[in-house]
């Protein structure tokens, strides 16, 4: 008996469990903003925001329940933000109202699923697993434990809520962000109304958010960029959407060899990521694999020019995507052969006997080919990182002094490198190296902004996701800052998330 309550017990925690993952986040609009919700099993009942676009967050111990809130501003909404900072009692009461309703129609919906995922492995045990002879109560049991623990922790949750909590919350981020959000709460803590409860505490957020120095949102451009999703159409699913609209720039390595089956699995998915898909090849994409992506509706570049349908590469080696002009660099490497899964094909010039030889002229077709272009771009996608740098250290050298922004990847690491006008922007792997290497690597994806009538980026948002927790960070870079003018005079400067 007592097996069967522990094997029960087991199969209501893990149902519950894997039925918070599948919930996955919610979005709502409010009057700070776009909002998004997500429930995660936790000992603690925490509640966690992070705004990206700031690179901070808080945490605060608002209930006692066994899973933790995470709600994370997507979008601020400037005019919202104001009104609220200013104590406008009807945008204050609106934006309390709409964030309790999100909050808990998102939590009754990943206990929603949880519910749903445990009544769905009961009823796989009560009619599949017909040899085992206690599958019938031991089916019951499990939906009865999870609707218990479910009522008690939703219970629970309702009645230890502390609203007051959310006014003296505990911060995390780094650099300079972070700096200005302590020392922002620091003057809030002599003020009254900094502890009254949580109308107070969301206006005092919001006069934070309302004075962010953030661009202009109706004259900034912004453009998201990635590469090597290897194959993990897991990922994709979870990026459904995030683009809104913006221009998504991929810098190869779509699948692992580019063979047929991978072709079909990535190709639509990736084709629906945003409006407008820009891609090129990787050392592990193949012919095959760029022609189904063009055919699921990217726009495929490379060096003789655009993709068609005819699948040749003809026409203007340059595009224009939104304001800016592209260009793409097809990888050395992808392959041209009829069987991408032959065991002559080679994935890095190292394997090659004259490897070195075979790179070197690589470095010299591609700087070739950039000067050969009817017009200078502003935004170039080159696959293999070590291209990419080669490319800026040439330009750089030769004086070039042109606004140039290289997006590359291969390496699966974030970085920003900077050549005086000339920004190499690796977003790391934005398949979080593959399906196998899931747990291991964390998902990347990038956002450029830019500032009207130039092409200069005044700032890279650099965003990871681990997959299996779903929890990320981002952290937004601004170049000028890392990467002064005066360290790119004779030599470029290098930044990873995290330096100091």
């Amino acid at each position: 008996m007592l097996a069967l309550v522990v094997a029960a017990a087991a199969i209501a925690l893990g149902g519950m469990l894997l039925g918070f993952r599948l919930a996955g986040p919610t979005s709502t609009e409010t009057a700070l903003g776009r909002v998004s919700f997500e429930v995660a099993p936790s000992p603690s009942g925490n509640t966690e925001a992070f705004v990206p676009v700031a690179d901070w967050g808080f945490r605060a111990n608002t209930f006692t329940a066994p899973f933790t809130l995470d709600v994370e501003l997507r979008a601020i909404n400037r005019k919202g933000a104001v009104e609220v900072a200013g104590g406008d009692e009807d945008a204050v009461g609106s934006a309390e109202a709409e964030l309790e309703d999100a909050a808990k129609s998102a939590v009754l919906r990943a206990f929603g699923w949880g519910l749903g995922t445990v009544v769905v492995l009961a009823l796989v045990i009560r009619f599949a697993v017909r040899r085992f002879p206690w599958r019938t109560p031991l089916a019951i049991l499990a939906v009865a434990f999870a609707a218990v623990g479910a009522a008690a922790s939703l219970i629970s949750a309702s009645r230890t809520f502390d609203a007051d909590a959310l006014a003296a919350p505990e911060y995390f981020g780094r650099g300079q962000e972070l700096a200005q959000i302590l020392a922002f709460a620091e003057r809030q803590q002599g003020n009254d109304r900094y502890t009254a409860g949580f109308s107070d505490a969301l206006t005092n957020f919001s006069a934070y958010l309302s004075n962010t120095p953030t661009p202009d949102p109706d004259k900034e451009r912004r453009v998201l960029f990635g590469s090597d999703i290897h194959n993990n159409a897991l990922v994709l699913d979870a990026l459904d959407g995030f683009a809104e609209g913006q221009p998504l720039l991929l810098a190869g390595d779509f699948a692992h060899e580019g063979n047929e089956t991978e072709a079909r699995l990535v190709a639509p998915p990736i084709a629906k990521l945003s409006d407008e898909v820009v891609a090129i090849s990787g050392n592990h994409d193949s012919d095959g694999m760029m022609r189904a992506l063009e055919r699921a509706g990217v726009e495929v570049l490379g060096t003789e020019g655009k993709l068609g349908s005819d699948g040749e590469y003809s026409g203007d080696s340059l595009i224009e995507v939104g304001d800016f002009t592209v260009a793409g660099f097809s990888d050395p490497l992808e392959w041209h052969g009829s069987d991408p899964e032959s065991p002559d094909r080679v994935f890095s010039f190292p394997e090659l006997p004259d490897g070195e030889d075979q790179q070197a002229q690589a470095e010299e077709d591609l700087v070739e080919w950039f000067e050969a272009l009817p017009e200078q771009p502003d935004i170039v996608l080159v696959h293999q990182s070590s291209l990419a740098q080669h490319l800026a250290a040439e330009l750089f050298a030769s004086g070039y002094d042109q606004p140039l922004t290289i997006v590359t990847g291969h390496n699966h690491y974030q970085h920003i490198d900077r050549y005086g006008s000339i920004h190499v922007v690796n977003a790391g792997t934005l398949g979080a190296g593959g399906v196998l290497r899931v747990g291991q690597e964390s998902a990347g994806i990038g956002q450029i902004h830019f500032g009207a009538g130039t092409a200069l980026p005044f700032a890279v948002d650099l965003i990871q996701i681990e997959p299996l927790s779903g929890r990320g960070s981002a952290e937004r870079v601004i170049p000028d800052v890392v990467c002064p003018d005066e360290d790119t005079v004779e030599d470029h400067c290098h930044y990873e998330p995290g330096d100091s």
